[in-house]
């Protein structure tokens, strides 16, 4: 859709913090203060905050090639 979107906004001279909601596979972002505002409503609906960690790679498994 929009691309990268800045983690803080600016509305009205207040800076708005931006964070991740996850439900399922569904990725969507609000401010914090609406979150925090209707924290119960979120909840009843499934969506919960998305922690921001990288991936853990697994290193990949070598194969060994067939001698005839």
């Amino acid at each position: 859709m929009g691309g990268d979107i800045p983690h803080l906004l600016m509305y009205k001279g207040t800076i708005m913090e931006l964070m991740k909601l996850k439900k399922g596979e569904k990725i969507i972002t609000r401010t914090r203060f609406d979150y925090e505002k209707n924290l119960i409503h979120w909840k009843l609906r499934g969506y919960e905050p998305v922690e921001d960690k990288p991936k853990e790679e697994k290193p990949k498994k070598s194969r060994k090639k067939k001698e005839d």
